[in-house]
């Protein structure tokens, strides 16, 4: 079992490994444009994407009754 002084600790240390993972990041995209606007196209694809999922899923549902319907008027 781990004692709470070593589980502080461990704690501590991943708090400051992220603090300077984050501090890095946010270092690097200041520094470099492409990797921001990279980041940009990133976000906007992956709205796009969601979006895109939405739509499909509504007029998948809406295209399998038509073709139900047709299917069983044939």
């Amino acid at each position: 079992m781990i004692d709470q002084e070593h589980s502080d600790g461990m704690l501590d240390a991943v708090v400051h490994s992220v603090h300077a993972f984050t501090r890095t990041g946010r270092a690097w995209l200041a520094s470099d444009r492409k990797a921001v606007t990279a980041l940009e196209y990133g976000i906007i694809a992956s709205i796009l994407g969601l979006v895109l999922v939405g739509i499909f899923n509504s007029f998948g549902k809406t295209l399998t009754t038509l073709f139900s319907h047709v299917a069983s008027s044939i």
